[in-house]
């Protein structure tokens, strides 16, 4: 029994890392996003030895994403850069390039605004972010609420 559960989730850590294009190591399953998001975000932190992670959002980010950011804040671990948004939560461009040319380390995103519906550009910030030597990190929990 044990090792045809094993055996499922190999084959389902195969197939999500062939769906997003990763490597299997690269796939690690949680508890859920909130869980994913600390991890990632610690993750991130960890990086950083010799100063704070300077970390590009928004403020309509998730509830996680914020909460993950504030403890970092707060433990002296983490400065974030807020990108501005428009009534739609659609990204002001302007506000993402200064973000860049400020020297973040780390991007922050959703795939998709479920509140208000709005679908991000995902592919063109990644683009951005690595142009300016950032890493992107995308929430896509809530991008099928969002786009259906």
């Amino acid at each position: 029994m044990v090792r045809r559960l094993l055996d499922l989730v190999e084959r389902a850590t195969a197939e999500v890392a062939t769906l997003i294009g990763s490597e299997v190591d690269g796939v690690r399953f949680t508890s859920g996003s909130t869980e994913s998001i600390r991890l990632a975000v610690g993750h991130a932190v960890a990086k950083r030895r010799n100063r704070p992670l300077r970390v590009a959002a928004t403020r309509v980010e998730h509830q996680a994403v914020l909460d993950a950011l504030r403890l970092a804040v707060r433990a002296g671990l983490a400065q974030v850069v807020w990108i501005e948004v428009d009534p739609e939560a659609n990204l002001r461009p302007e506000s993402l390039q200064a973000a860049l040319d400020g020297d973040v380390d780390l991007v922050l995103r959703h795939g998709g605004q479920h509140e208000v519906g709005t679908i991000y550009p995902v592919e063109q910030i990644a683009r951005d972010a690595h142009r300016s030597g950032a890493k992107i990190l995308v929430d896509g929990t809530q991008a099928a609420a969002a786009s259906s």
